[in-house]
Parts: structure tokens; sequence; C-alpha cells
């Protein structure tokens, strides 16, 4: 149903003459997932890449994009970098619905249950972006609790 791109490839495709086609494949599907943002670190030429790709769909397509990181700690995640966080946001959030969802991990907490990890179930964040709506849906909400935005139904 889809593809999958790693960074690599596009760094590999940017030391050759695929870089520009790559980039304009990113541009053409109706949904762009950008799924685990913040769970490693992105090194300055990886920031620059997903800035270049948020930039080239910025207005142009729906970019649904997971993370285990609020927004306030995206600069540690981009090497420090808080100017291309900022950028990187400020598109994302632009005509966009956020919704965290904070909770146990079940992957980790099922893990507990049997045995297998001493790590306590951490809080995560799950953040969607849709450029065709500028709604917020409200406050955080916890695992199992659902929302209905009446407005979008206007």
């Amino acid at each position: 149903m889809g593809w999958k791109l790693t960074f690599e490839a596009l760094l590999e495709a940017r030391e050759s003459s695929t870089f520009s086609r790559r980039l304009l494949a990113l541009t053409r599907p109706i949904l762009l997932i950008l799924d685990g943002v913040g769970f490693l670190p992105f090194d300055a030429e990886q920031a620059t890449l997903l800035f270049e790709v948020v930039g080239r769909r910025y207005q142009h397509g729906s970019i649904m994009l997971t993370s285990i990181k609020s927004f306030a700690e995206w600069a540690e995640v981009f090497s420090g970098d808080g100017v291309i966080a900022t950028a990187i946001i400020d598109r994302l959030l632009h005509h966009s619905h956020v919704i965290n969802i904070r909770g146990e991990s079940d992957r980790l907490r099922n893990g507990q249950k049997a045995g297998l990890t001493a790590l306590p179930a951490s809080r995560c964040a799950v953040s969607t972006f849709d450029r065709h709506r500028g709604v917020n849906l409200g406050p955080s909400l916890t695992r199992g609790e659902r929302t209905h935005d009446d407005r979008r139904d206007q």
C-alpha cells in the first residue's frame, strides 16, 4: 500500500542525481507518515533533510507524525538546533490537529506483567498533523478516552 524511505536513502540520493526525484516523490502521496520522530536524535544533515521534506509538503499534502518527545524537547532531538526545530514545528502546526496521548506504554506494561522488563512503563506522546483543519482537539487524552470535535461536521 505504501513504501518506506529512510534518511540513509535520502542521504545517498543527495550524493547522486536522484535526490530531486526522491523529494518530489514525497510530495505526491495524499498522506506522508513520519513515525517515531525523536526516538533517535537527528544530526545536522538529517535535520536539514527533514526540514526539506516538510517544506516541500507544506500546504501541498498531509503529514501524520508520531513522536515520543514534546515540542519543547525538539531542539534536543535536532542536536540542539532550536532554529530548525522551530521552523519544522511551525510548518507542521499550521492548519493542523495535535492529538496528545499520555499513558503507560502497553508494550512495557505487558512486558512487566510477563516479567520480561524491570523498566517502568513510560508515558508517551503522539502528535498528528492534518493540513486541512486548524482545529485544536483540546486537552490531552488518556489512553482509552475518546473525543469528537463537532465543529468538523459543520
